[in-house]
């Protein structure tokens, strides 16, 4: 407890006026420091990632996010369940959603990869017909699936060609 005593808290107030500004310029910093705040606050609310300077990346745990939106219906499980069949179900909806989430993370940088590969092609189409146009040709392309090589089908294909 004797630590929390001695913890020394500094605001932006506190930064700004140790940094002997004038009044036009505290103002201005004072400004572009809350535009800061604000982005990064709302770029939060809607799970995107974040990128503060001299600190790193800061974003919401998908899989925590999608915990606690399933919350109402832990709650309800709760009372019509045993505490062993409730381990179990809330077991089961945590390896379920990480599934989904990994799942989401695998195929988004799958469509990177894609979008990387085919990045001429996609600068063309954006500039030309759109971003909608141009994102449409990659996840068509995402959407294809490797075909097997066959044997079979390679001959006959031979035999209608020549």
């Amino acid at each position: 407890m004797s630590n929390l005593n001695n913890l020394e808290v500094i605001n932006m107030q506190d930064i700004l006026n140790n940094m002997n500004l004038s009044e036009e310029d505290y103002r201005l910093y004072e400004d572009m420091i809350g535009n800061l705040e604000k982005i990064a606050s709302e770029n939060l609310r809607k799970n995107k990632i974040v990128n503060i300077p001299n600190i790193g990346n800061i974003r919401k745990n998908p899989v925590k996010e999608a915990i606690k939106s399933q919350y109402a219906t832990f709650r309800i499980a709760r009372k019509y369940m045993t505490k062993e069949e409730y381990k179990d179900h809330v077991r089961s909806s945590i390896n379920l959603i990480k599934e989904t989430e990994d799942k989401k993370e695998k195929d988004k940088i799958r469509f990177r990869k894609i979008k990387a590969q085919n990045k001429n092609k996609y600068e063309t189409l954006f500039s030309n017909l759109g971003k909608s146009y141009a994102e449409m040709y990659i996840y068509s392309i995402y959407l294809m699936n490797e075909v097997p090589f066959d044997n079979e089908w390679e001959e006959h294909y031979k035999s209608l060609k020549y």
